[in-house]
């Protein structure tokens, strides 16, 4: 994810307005995609690119909309996480494995 950051620090030297916003909303897109495949941890990646990009040129509205879908997939993504555990602990808990 790391490299994926410092090439789209590279990229955004050379963007003009319209290309931000292109690739702007192609994260954005490739995020909302990615949720409704339940790929949650993905989704943040792409959102965390956007959010990046939208900081980087000042573009308060998409701030605030991305960092929302941020706050809103970390909260899937652990209730999905907590979900399992749960199912986890009762099956581990039928079986007496008591640890």
């Amino acid at each position: 994810f790391e490299d994926d950051i410092n090439e789209l620090k590279e990229k955004a030297k050379h963007m003009n307005e319209e290309e931000i916003k292109t690739s702007l909303n192609s994260f954005i897109k490739k995020a909302e995609t990615a949720e409704k495949g339940l790929a949650y941890k993905e989704a943040l990646k792409e959102c965390e690119k956007a959010l990046y990009l939208a900081t980087g040129f000042d573009m308060k509205p998409e701030i605030g909309r991305i960092s929302f879908m941020i706050l809103e997939l970390d909260k899937k993504n652990k209730e999905l996480e907590l979900e399992y555990a749960l199912k986890i602990g009762v099956k581990a808990e039928k079986k007496k494995d008591y640890i």
